[in-house]
Order: C-alpha cells, then structure tokens, then sequence
C-alpha cells in the first residue's frame, strides 16, 4: 500500500516534468528553424500573426524615425508577405516605392547572415544607413554590425542571395 502510495505520488510530477521537457524542446526547436515565410516568400513574417517584419510598420522607420506598430485597417499585401502600417500615408508612400521602405535581407537579422546564417530580426533594434533599413536581433548585434567593415557587411548580401 505504502509502496503504491508513493509511487502514483512521484509518477505525477515525473509526467509533467517529462511534459514540460518536451514542450521546451519543442519551443526551442520552433525558435532556431527559420519561418515558413524564410522558406516560402522573400520577408520574415511573424509565425502566429503572417504579418512581415511582425506587424511593424516599415516607413515609420524612416519617417518617424521609430519602430510603429502598423494596424489592420492599413494592410498591403506585397511579395508573398502582409505589410501593416500605422496610418493611410504611410500605406501610400509603401505603395509608391516599397523597395524603399522594405527592410534589407527580407527583415531577417544582418549581423546573422554577416555570419552566413539566417536568424529572426527584432524590429525594435533597427538602423538605417545609406537609405536603407536593417534590423538586428539585439542591441549588441546591432552595435557589432556597426562595427564591421564594408567588406563583411557585404558579405551579408552574398549570403541572403544564396540562403533565400
């Protein structure tokens, strides 16, 4: 009795352990393997929402001179991705020139592909230079990326056109 007692007692937590291992597993796997639009389309879209660049409103960046959140009401589909924006404008000037506006690498992280690999950007960790938008993973990404020389900055776009 006691030996039963104490064995339906730890087989419990044992389960959700094993639960939760799979889980994070799970996670962690859904988080190093690309998008389906990194795959698929040209931009990185958000996995839960499809939006490009994760519902980030790309002509904020230059004319605001910050990461926007666009909105549902201003969407535009564009080369296999949605674009959202925050305002009717911005939706317009996009419309106009998109090649413009639209984020460097397909919005994917440029110190990552510097590197040779693809990885997910945050959009809240941007810099435009020379007219064009990037975006990075994190804050020391960005800062290292800043850092580099021309010719391995280069290299990010010779290893897009060989990964997308």
């Amino acid at each position: 009795m006691l030996a039963s007692a104490l064995s339906s007692r730890f087989r419990l937590p044992w389960k959700r352990l094993r639960c939760a291992g799979t889980l994070c597993l799970s996670l962690t796997l859904c988080a190093l393997h690309p998008s389906k639009a990194l795959t698929e389309g040209e931009y990185w879209t958000d996995n839960s929402t499809g939006l490009a660049i994760g519902g980030f409103d790309p002509v904020s960046f230059f004319t605001q001179a910050k990461a926007q959140r666009g909105v549902a009401d201003y969407e535009l589909a564009w080369r296999g991705a949605y674009w959202q924006f925050s305002n009717k404008g911005n939706l317009a000037a996009f419309r106009r020139d998109p090649e413009v506006y639209a984020p460097q690498f397909g919005g994917n992280a440029a110190l990552a592909l510097s590197q040779g690999f693809l990885s997910a950007a945050n959009p809240r960790v941007w810099h435009i230079t020379q007219g064009k938008l990037y975006l990075f993973h994190s804050n020391e990404n960005k800062v290292e990326w800043l850092a580099l020389r021309d010719g391995d900055r280069d290299q990010a776009g010779v290893n897009w056109a060989r990964l997308k």
